[in-house]
């Protein structure tokens, strides 16, 4: 039993490896100095629609709105689409300039319908040449607009701008581990990757497709991570997402703990459970198609978040250590014992690279208690998983 469970146990932590190694591959690609990037200058400027789905969003809609606006041009479009509001969201947009479509249907809920929606819309009202989408609670940064519609053009390819967020101002030790866990998420991760030359995921705002693209996908879902499931979709179809940094969109996070806590289990849940429904088929797709660029998405998308990351590997050390003392080979204990060193290694670089002005060293330190913290949520993935979109409360931070 002992020797069952110890193969079981090094297997397992072999498969880890894969993982960390990558991770680590990641993070060390994003410390380069050369900053090459997928950068299109010169050339036709794309005519662009950007699209901003927005349920019950009054309160930051007209921020958002004023921070597109003057980054586009008198060819351009910008669609707000008012979906299952029930306060004066489709009016401030209008009044701030953007065409309003309103949207009602209480049983098809998620973000993934509204944006179908303003697909369909779009496409006979007059399709552009980009599409880029921007959620109604974040601000898209100055010239965002024009380095997405000109990459995503020249490239033919979806492209998936910086997404950070911003915890409120009187964020506590969690809340700033958690926007650095985002950062290395959704910025040092992707970063590394196409310094490597590698594709990213999509991670839901500031994305710009090609509309020969965007209109061929099935976007009505109500997948509660319908970023990361457009992405291996359009991945398979034989188009990875490119990064590209220059382009920024941030939001704050919500202030009240129900609401960062219903925002975090549903990027959580839907991260886990796109694992084991996309990891599997983007494998089998890649041996079929014989395309290795699929074994690096399939690859990225596996490392699951980073506490939980991290949790899997506390369990393997455990295990491997009682295995040994049990009588196996002590190999297990190395074998398992060394993916925590190496993960926490990446980390570290991660932070004194990218986190040092989000999060202090003492902060970092306690970064194996965040992971602990994180057991509840990741246990009711498991006893009560999260499979309905939820809108988090926003708030004025």
């Amino acid at each position: 039993m002992i020797n069952a469970a110890g193969i079981v146990i090094i297997l397992l932590a072999l498969l880890v490896h894969v993982q960390v190694l990558f991770f680590l591959a990641e993070v060390l690609g994003s410390l380069s100095p050369v900053h090459g990037t997928y950068r299109a200058r010169g050339g036709r400027r794309p005519k662009v629609c950007v699209i901003v789905p927005a349920r019950n969003e009054s309160v930051s809609i007209a921020k958002t709105i004023a921070a597109i606006k003057p980054q586009l041009t008198t060819l351009d479009r910008l669609v707000v689409v008012a979906d299952n509001c029930s306060d004066d969201t489709a009016k401030i947009a209008a009044l701030e300039g953007a065409e309003v479509i309103e949207r009602h249907d209480q049983e098809r809920v998620g973000k993934g319908y509204a944006l179908a929606h303003g697909i369909q819309f779009v496409g006979r009202s007059g399709a552009p040449e980009v599409v880029i989408l921007v959620d109604a609670d974040c601000e898209l940064a100055p010239g965002s607009v024009d380095e997405l519609a000109r990459v995503s053009a020249t490239h033919h390819r979806p492209v998936q701008a910086t997404n950070l967020q911003k915890g409120p101002h009187s964020a506590g030790r969690t809340a700033r581990i958690a926007e650095f866990a985002l950062k290395v998420k959704n910025y040092v991760r992707p970063l590394g990757a196409r310094r490597l030359g590698l594709p990213c995921q999509l991670s839901g705002t500031g994305m710009a497709f090609p509309w020969s693209i965007i209109c061929s996908v099935e976007l009505s879902t109500g997948h509660i991570t319908e970023d990361l499931k457009l992405g291996a979709d359009l991945a398979i179809s034989g188009y990875e997402s490119l990064f590209c940094p220059e382009a920024k969109v941030t939001s704050r996070a919500p202030a009240s703990i129900q609401g960062n806590e219903v925002q975090r289990t549903r990027w959580e849940h839907g991260h886990l459970a796109m694992i084991y429904e996309y990891v599997p088929y983007l494998l089998w797709s890649a041996c079929k198609k014989r395309r290795p660029s699929l074994l690096i998405v399939a690859l990225d998308l596996s490392i699951p978040p980073l506490g939980f990351f991290a949790l899997i590997m506390i369990a393997l050390t455990c295990g491997g250590v009682l295995v040994t003392l049990g009588g196996f080979s002590a190999w297990s204990a190395v074998v398992t014992g060394s993916t925590l060193p190496i993960l926490g290694t990446a980390v570290w670089l991660a932070w004194y690279r990218h986190g040092r002005e989000i999060v202090s060293g003492r902060d970092l330190l306690s970064a194996p208690l965040y992971a602990l913290s994180k057991i509840p949520m990741f246990w009711r993935f498991l006893t009560k998983r999260q499979v309905v979109w939820i809108r988090s409360e926003r708030d004025l931070n």
